[in-house]
């Protein structure tokens, strides 16, 4: 009995340890928003989407296909191939991510030297930060990534202060090298975890057997994770710069109560309940839940905002109402994709997936050239719901 309960006990760490970290970062990001300034803090907005974002497109596959197989039920071959695959993949990474970077200082915004050797040793670290993690959850140490992650915070905050003592740097640079400090020591505390259990296998051999196994794993999670940065980079390139620093304070806000939809796909999945959709189906339950919800979400963001960094960094009410309605129907879109997947039906999730990651961005895009920054949202937004409807009903998406 112990041995069954315990990969529940860790899976419930594990999500107390990423609450904690969440709230932790939440409460980080107006710290150094306020201290970095509107402009600042966009340009570390951009500079952040933009390596997430690459991030996700490049490894998802691979680090998708490692969770699923589990490391240590990987042979040496295996093992050593996927060595080999990370490595071309975080190459692939770095060289789009300094493309990226420098196509921004050229024809956006201005970036020092200084800055954009910090965003790619930021960029570097981050990526193999990120890969440990998922190599850690493919060796089902939640537990310990769960506490990583959370002390990941911690020890950004103990960086960014104490550099501030230390060194004579930007604002904006401390921000990268604390950052990059706390990811660099994390992730080796996460390798020799991994190594010491025996879940590391040193050398290379060809990365394309290991690449063979990542076919079709680019699930509606992926697609998620690429579309979510989308917005942050469509205002980056086509608005004024300092957009994009209230954008990102008050969608970091809005979007904080995703954990509910992804805590209810993980019980979807485990359990293929579509009990939910009884609420779904209810009008009067949906409409009230929804206008108090949006209305308590908005307000609290924009009282806070307001308050704690001060009025200029407002966008206007309308704003967050279309992002928060977005937000409700991403949640919608993404339990309701993976109830399809839980009961067989992952053709049609993936194909809604593929024409979301075809049409959210062009619609954002469109919108924004013709109404301004609450164009981002409401392109998303309609793409959600014109895909969450196909999917509702009965027929296959062509």
């Amino acid at each position: 009995m112990p041995v069954m309960l315990f990969p529940k006990v860790a899976n419930r760490s594990y999500l107390v340890s990423r609450t904690v970290s969440t709230v932790s970062a939440l409460i980080f990001a107006f710290i150094y928003s306020k201290e970095l300034g509107l402009t600042n803090r966009s340009l570390v907005t951009f500079v952040m989407a933009s390596n997430l974002l690459i991030w996700i497109l490049i490894t998802s596959g691979t680090t998708l296909t490692i969770r699923r197989m589990l490391i240590m039920n990987l042979d040496v071959q295996k093992r050593k191939s996927f060595n080999s695959l990370i490595l071309i993949e975080m190459t692939l990474a770095l060289f789009l991510f300094i493309t990226t970077i420098e196509l921004y200082s050229s024809l956006k915004n201005y970036l020092a030297p200084n800055y954009i050797i910090g965003s790619v040793i930021y960029c570097l670290v981050s990526g193999f930060h990120l890969i440990v993690v998922e190599m850690l959850l493919a060796s089902n140490k939640f537990r310990l990534s769960g506490y990583l992650d959370m002390n990941t915070i911690f020890l950004q905050i103990f960086f960014f202060y104490a550099l501030k003592v230390f060194a004579e740097v930007s604002i904006s640079v401390r921000l990268l090298i604390s950052f990059s400090l706390s990811y660099i020591i994390i992730a080796f505390i996460g390798m020799y975890s991994i190594s010491s259990s025996g879940n590391f296998t040193a050398g290379f051999e060809d990365p394309r057997a290991f690449f063979r196994e990542t076919h079709g794993n680019h699930t509606i999670a992926t697609v998620l994770g690429i579309v979510d940065r989308l917005d942050r980079l469509i205002i980056s390139w086509l608005l004024p710069i300092t957009v994009v620093g209230k954008y990102a304070v008050m969608s970091g806000l809005i979007s904080f109560f995703r954990f509910v939809p992804d805590a209810l796909s993980k019980i979807i999945i485990s359990s293929k309940s579509a009990a939910w959709q009884n609420y779904s189906n209810n009008p009067i339950f949906l409409l009230t839940g929804l206008t108090s919800l949006i209305s308590g979400m908005i307000y609290s963001s924009q009282f806070l905002i307001g308050h704690i960094l001060g009025p200029e960094w407002l966008l206007p009410w309308s704003v967050s109402f279309i992002f928060a309605l977005q937000e409700f129907a991403r949640g919608a879109f993404q339990i309701e994709g993976n109830h399809k997947v839980s009961i067989g039906s992952s053709r049609k999730t993936h194909k809604a997936s593929i024409i979301l990651l075809f049409t959210a961005g062009p619609l954002s895009i469109l919108f924004v050239i013709w109404k301004g920054v609450i164009g981002v949202p409401l392109g998303f937004l309609l793409s959600y719901t014109g895909l969450l409807l196909f999917m509702r009903k009965g027929n296959e998406l062509v």
